[in-house]
């Protein structure tokens, strides 16, 4: 029987981490770029968690951009993924997807100056 939904990020983190782990980097590059191209638009995606994230042929995209809002604007009422995200914060800023890629790479094991976001 074929998988469902079998390039979610978190079906490949429940794989063996050695077998997995330079392909961490690829997505974690593939994802940050992703960033980028929203934050050019003047968009925060505001929900970037691994449930979000799919890969196909060896590349990451990011899905799910119901909650995905124009820089500045209130995040009242948006749906969002419970634990992947500060409640605190209520308006759409880039930080919030550059925290979320941060857990992200917590959650995959990866250190953190691995990789650095230009804002």
């Amino acid at each position: 029987m074929e998988e469902v939904n079998p390039g979610a990020l978190t079906k490949r983190a429940l794989r063996n981490k050695r077998e997995v782990r330079e392909d961490y980097s690829r997505v974690l590059t593939d994802i940050e770029s992703g960033l980028r191209h929203l934050h050019s638009l003047g968009l925060v995606h505001n929900d970037l968690n691994p449930s979000n994230i799919m890969v196909a042929d060896d590349k990451a995209i990011i899905i799910d951009v119901g909650s995905c809002r124009k820089i500045g604007e209130s995040l009242q009422g948006v749906g969002r993924t419970y634990e992947w995200y500060d409640g605190k914060i209520q308006q759409s800023l880039p930080e919030n997807d550059l925290d979320a890629l941060e857990e992200l790479r917590i959650w995959l094991g990866l250190s953190a100056q691995e990789f650095q976001f230009d804002v």
